[in-house]
């Protein structure tokens, strides 16, 4: 199968057709993808959704299938997909200056900036800014800061964590063990710092993930 698929332009029907082999692709991703989050055994028979394309709110499949992102891609696009004032600034920026590390006390203007406009807008007090790439890292480097910072105060043994039922802070090993769900643990062979972990009651049953996790909200149980 080889549909055609259009790109959507300046105008809501405007378009740029390419085209795509969505047999292959289906083939090539069972082959050498692995997936997160997602049975091995599923995804070696049937393969993944392949997602070719976005427009505001809508995606679409290799095969054409139109569908509505309700999670925005699990709240990374919550400006919709296509976003022209984006796409222009993150290709002013690759022309500009591509990459560059803020390690070893190196930062860019584009650093500086967000950072300088986070601090204004968060509560008084949060003045400083510490960027990830993601929200594993995220957690990662609050483990370790607020370890240290304890640390640093004398608390050796001030290592011990508060964590809700079944909330999810992440997939690396650290991230993981704050995780309150038993299937995250046991599969991400969290570290054993997650013994000091204590478990909290949910905020609440209706927001969750069924997909992920079996929800008592979802499935009707108690």
């Amino acid at each position: 199968m080889t549909p055609r698929l259009e790109k959507a332009g300046a105008g809501a029907n405007a378009s740029t057709r390419f085209e795509l082999d969505a047999n292959r692709l289906l083939e090539l991703d069972r082959k050498h993808k692995l997936p997160a989050f997602a049975p091995i055994d599923e995804h070696a028979e049937k393969g993944s959704l392949i997602i070719v394309r976005g427009r505001g709110v809508w995606v679409w499949d290799a095969s054409g299938k139109q569908y509505l992102d309700g999670s925005s891609s699990i709240w990374n696009v919550n400006l919709g997909f296509g976003n022209r004032e984006i796409a222009e600034a993150v290709r002013d920026q690759l022309e500009n200056l591509s990459f560059h590390l803020t390690l070893l006390n190196i930062s860019t203007p584009p650093a500086i900036e967000l950072a300088a406009k986070l601090a204004a807008i968060a509560p008084p007090g949060l003045t400083r800014v510490f960027f990830t790439s993601g929200g594993s890292e995220s957690n990662e480097s609050v483990i370790r800061l607020s370890r240290l910072y304890f640390k640093l105060r004398g608390y050796l043994n001030k290592t011990g964590a508060i964590a809700r039922l079944r909330g999810y802070h992440g997939s690396s090993t650290g991230a993981a063990s704050l995780t309150g769900t038993t299937t995250h643990l046991v599969t991400s062979h969290a570290m054993a710092a997650s013994k000091n972990t204590t478990a909290m009651p949910t905020a609440s049953r209706v927001r969750c993930m069924p997909a992920m996790l079996r929800c008592s909200a979802a499935s009707g149980k108690k």
